[in-house]
């Protein structure tokens, strides 16, 4: 468990790197009133990750300090279902059609308003706000060789031997990588076959991913379980997902609201761009990997955390041209739904290396969303970018 600590502590650390984030300025002015458009709503009562308990008869779900959040719990599942019949009252009152819904680290909903819905919501004692969604776009990552992680060729020294050798840094730990997806062929996330067998309800620390044919199971080295769907999509099926490769799910709602063309990606979560396979193999990918580009010789690459597992949660899509990001959209609502989708899930820490320019406020929905991430026990690493301002792209480091 300490080995796993500082290996997620060093992870958060190594993302934090300058990147190149968005060539366009996202500003975040007072939505006019009546205005139409697809929004993100935030609604009042607590999410699963911060609820203390103040609605009779449903216990509290926040977890205690140095836990990790419950998501499968039957407390939890009934809170859930609280939050959802909160949504569906109010969304049926005003008569609004959500595309997705948020109750882990956020409680609320996106979905395409009329100006008149919009000013009614606004208007609703059960709102906290309505937020126009945004567009992000991927940010770039640097290299962690000055970390002292230890020998690139054999894996001696420096914190992995700490961490009781490359075999063992991450070792128990789920890295949740929000991003363009993953390839799950890359030799960086090369795993063995995840055998199928019926759920078990003794965990048993340092076992093998296992799978009942619709989940991938995973028990923890910190006595959680991690649980997440196997879904599938375009040119993508069951046989991705790998003791490795323990998830991969894709969001795009927001997207599809925006107008994006998804002809030049994939609707999975495979990866259309590389982005994301990169930032998964920086954080976690296998030790000692071959890498050339067009014959050419590179060396060998390792991940930070060699030996922890990987869940992909895609929720950025690129456009025709491959040398830019200002055709490509992360929909700041399909962000949102990763984000809540990998705490419940129960990943350890959330590699979030997406840029959008600069921010005007701390309370936008994705700052809402990470700060209840923290609070689920879920550590955050996200990447920088040199600005003169503060940008949504910043470093969070919000629990180690």
């Amino acid at each position: 468990m300490a080995a796993a600590t500082t290996l997620a502590t060093l992870f958060i650390a190594s993302t934090a790197t300058t990147g190149y984030a968005a060539t366009e300025e996202v500003t975040h002015p007072v939505p006019v009133a009546g205005t139409p458009g697809h929004y993100i709503v935030v609604m009042k009562s607590d999410p699963l990750a911060t609820y203390e308990g103040d609605v009779k008869g449903l216990k509290a779900t926040k977890p205690a300090e140095g836990e990790q959040l419950e998501t499968q719990s039957q407390d939890s599942q009934r809170y859930v279902e609280h939050l959802q019949t909160e949504q569906t009252d109010l969304v049926s009152d005003i008569g609004v059609t959500p595309d997705t819904t948020y109750q882990v680290v956020l409680n609320g909903f996106s979905a395409d308003l009329s100006g008149e819905q919009v000013d009614a919501l606004r208007a609703s004692k059960d709102v906290i706000g309505v937020y126009p969604d945004e567009i992000r776009h991927p940010d770039a990552q640097t290299s962690t060789d000055y970390l002292g992680l230890g020998d690139d060729r054999k894996g001696r020294g420096g914190v992995w031997q700490q961490t009781g050798g490359v075999e063992k840094a991450g070792e128990g730990v789920v890295v949740g990588v929000i991003d363009t997806g993953i390839a799950p062929e890359h030799p960086s996330f090369e795993g063995k076959k995840i055998k199928k067998q019926k759920k078990q309800h003794n965990r048993n620390k340092g076992a093998q991913p296992y799978t009942d044919g619709t989940y991938v199971y995973f028990d923890k080295s910190d006595g959680g379980q991690f649980q997440a769907a196997m879904v599938e999509g375009q040119d993508w099926d069951k046989s991705d997902y790998s003791s490795k490769l323990i998830g991969g799910q894709y969001f795009y709602a927001g997207a599809e609201a925006a107008g994006f063309d998804f002809q030049y990606d994939y609707l999975s979560p495979r990866d259309g761009d590389g982005h994301g396979s990169h930032t998964a193999s920086t954080a976690a990918g296998n030790f000692k990997v071959k890498a050339s580009i067009e014959n050419v010789d590179f060396g060998t690459i390792s991940g930070v955390a060699p030996a922890a597992k990987i869940s992909a949660y895609k929720a950025c899509y690129v456009g025709p041209d491959t040398t830019v990001t200002t055709d490509d959209i992360c929909a700041q609502s399909d962000l949102i739904a990763a984000i809540d989708q990998a705490v419940a899930d129960g990943v350890d820490v959330i590699n979030y290396s997406i840029g959008g320019g600069a921010a005007s406020t701390v309370m936008a929905p994705e700052d809402l969303a990470f700060f209840n991430a923290a609070a689920a026990s879920s550590p955050v690493s996200r990447s920088t970018r040199s600005s003169p301002v503060p940008s949504r792209s910043r470093s969070t480091r919000v629990r180690t």
